[in-house]
């Protein structure tokens, strides 16, 4: 079975305005494609995970460009009439819980909808404004007969230190290697036409293996090959490579990782060099 990415999540803090969390993706392909989005907080201060501050009541807004297509609240609460504005449906609590991926508590978000082929963005915040560390998830879920995949997956929020830094979740599912390209995004966020306030000036982009403290490899300049990224450690593919994707990042003090990865879980973990922080956005490609 050919490998596809079936699911990319991020963990960070969630404040308000232009720094709340923002997962964007696209469905590349010719049909329609049933995805879950989540939105967690209350679970990540509930043991195992025992994260300090988390977001106690996020919501999550999904919109294609501007236009919202879909919110939710608490995700046992279906009653927000966006869905049906925009002329999709939404999967009732029900059917949520038959995916075997609903919440783990009632005052967390989900939104399970058939989206046609193209770019979206998922928005989490805190209800009545509130702050704290969340995460955002989105999955393929299985049982239709679409032809179409995830074929970019991308987050942006802010990017502090220690436990706050911007920790991305990856599946790769099938069961043939897949070529990836990674990035880790800052200055560009500074920049025309994004103009976002505070980019993060220089991220160091890591990667591991679900389960490992070591990464497997990591980036902090793209146009420079880390040790980490060479034999017999790990194979990376260098600058020209990255160039000829067409994705090379647009900054030279941006992160880029170009590899080949087995099936299976993986962590990206996005941080400022020195301890910098600020607005960085990672993104997941799937390259040919």
């Amino acid at each position: 079975m050919p490998s596809t990415l079936i699911n990319l999540s991020t963990r960070s803090l969630v404040q308000t305005d232009g720094n709340v969390l923002i997962g964007g993706f696209v469905i590349g392909g010719s049909t329609p494609k049933t995805v879950l989005v989540r939105a967690l907080g209350p679970t990540l201060g509930l043991p195992p995970f025992d994260v300090p501050g988390a977001l106690p009541n996020p919501v999550v807004t999904l919109f294609a460009g501007a236009t919202a297509l879909a919110s939710n609240d608490d995700w046992q609460n279906q009653s927000d009439p966006t869905c049906a504005t925009a002329g999709l449906l939404c999967g009732t609590p029900t059917d949520i819980a038959a995916t075997s991926l609903a919440p783990p508590q009632p005052l967390e978000a989900a939104l399970l909808i058939t989206l046609a082929p193209g770019a979206y963005t998922a928005i989490v915040s805190g209800v009545g404004g509130t702050t704290g560390v969340g995460l955002v998830e989105m999955y393929e879920v299985g049982g239709d007969a679409s032809n179409s995949r995830f074929t970019n997956l991308s987050t942006r929020a802010l990017v502090q230190t220690d436990a706050n830094v911007m920790i991305a979740g990856l599946t790769i599912g099938g069961d043939t290697a897949q070529r990836v390209l990674l990035r880790g995004l800052g200055p560009t966020l500074g920049l025309p036409p994004f103009n976002v306030q505070g980019a993060l000036v220089n991220p160091l982009l890591q990667i591991f293996s679900q389960g490992q403290i070591v990464p497997i490899a990591q980036s902090d300049t793209w146009m420079v090959f880390d040790p980490l990224c060479l034999p017999p450690i790990q194979m990376c593919e260098g600058p020209a490579a990255i160039t000829a994707t067409g994705l090379a990042p647009p900054q030279p003090q941006e992160a880029a990782l170009l590899l080949t990865l087995p099936p299976g879980a993986y962590t990206a973990i996005l941080s400022g060099v020195g301890a910098t922080t600020g607005v960085g956005l990672v993104d997941v490609f799937e390259v040919p």
